[in-house]
């Protein structure tokens, strides 16, 4: 495997149990201007792998490549500012992620080479994706959605533990969902501020992530239209596919509730549960990753695939970005 001794060189220890500063008491100006300087650094490193025709390792001198080209455009976006935590927003819903988030795509072997401070997961690993990047990814596929399906972008964000934590503590709800149910018992408005359960009237399919404990992303996909509804949940983790199911069984009745108001759609008689194939991952990083490629399928009213490689996969993702910014997308840019 190649090193990226540029990185190195530069003073910083690439370990990965070092190089998340934890007590940094810089202030935004400092930290701005530190990390404008790893960005570059970064930059640098991957062009000298690119450049560096010696190096065995095919599959990061191709990411270096990809990465390169995104932190060029993201540093010409910034317009001097501090790429790396500068949003560009993408597609029509205005969504928009973080230089930082795009590279939690780089595979985890490779993410001790990403040397930023206060770089994210400094726990579950530096290419945990968070959901950001996921529905951006979707987004950007939308032209393969099949007529009918319905990628019902933050469904899950009402129906996650801390949620529910907060709303026993200050109040007689078990869980967030319940209150949202109340709320609109009686009456209020604001329950559906966003319109993350309305379902358009020409779908019958809708596709969501899940991930109720925080720190394992699925899928579900429900069939919409009828007397009942099956909740099929796309598990990419099998030792956690008990208590996700649960997590679902738990929740699920609240959930259809808020779709068929906010819907106008009949209640169906019937809710099942149950766990459909999906590719396994093969590390605690990756969930995300499998997430998207199990969404992408449902919502193209195909079956997910039995085996995903993940690191080419994100490559995939790395290159389906820069793509888009090399279209035009991207812009429109906000501090976040």
């Amino acid at each position: 495997m190649g090193e990226l001794t540029n990185v190195e060189a530069s003073g910083k220890d690439s370990s990965p149990l070092q190089k998340h500063p934890d007590n940094i008491a810089e202030s935004p100006k400092d930290k701005a201007l530190v990390q404008i300087e790893q960005i570059a650094a970064i930059r640098n490193a991957f062009e000298c792998v690119v450049a560096d025709e010696s190096i065995q390792d095919y599959a990061l001198r191709s990411i270096a490549g990809v990465v390169v080209g995104i932190i060029k455009t993201w540093q010409e976006r910034a317009l001097g500012r501090d790429p790396v935590d500068y949003a560009l927003s993408f597609g029509l819903h205005g969504l928009s992620i973080t230089l930082r988030q795009v590279l939690t795509l780089v595979p985890e072997k490779y993410q001790d080479k990403i040397v930023l401070s206060d770089h994210l997961q400094i726990r579950k690993g530096g290419s945990w994706v968070d959901e950001s990047v996921m529905n951006v990814l979707v987004e950007l596929s939308a032209t393969n959605t099949a007529a009918g399906a319905h990628f019902a972008r933050g469904l899950f964000t009402d129906a996650i533990n801390s949620w529910d934590v907060l709303t026993r503590e200050e109040g007689v709800f078990p869980t967030r969902l319940a209150y949202l149910n109340d709320e609109m018992k009686k009456g209020a408005t604001d329950w559906n501020k966003d319109g993350s359960y309305t379902v358009p009237s020409d779908k019958d399919r809708i596709v969501f992530f899940w991930n109720y404990y925080e720190h394992h992303w699925t899928v579900i996909g429900i069939q919409v239209k009828g007397k009942s509804w099956k909740y099929k949940l796309h598990d990419s983790l099998e030792s956690t596919s008990r208590y996700t199911k649960d997590s679902v069984k738990t929740l699920g009745i609240d959930l259809c509730g808020l779709i068929c108001e906010a819907s106008d759609m009949d209640k169906p008689e019937k809710i099942k549960v149950a766990h459909q194939d999906s590719a396994q991952q093969a590390n605690a990083y990756d969930c995300g990753v499998f997430a998207v490629v199990n969404a992408l399928a449902l919502l193209r009213r195909a079956t997910p695939p039995i085996k995903i490689d993940p690191e080419e996969t994100r490559l995939q993702f790395l290159v389906q970005i820069l793509t888009a910014l090399d279209a035009g997308l991207g812009g429109a840019p906000k501090r976040v």
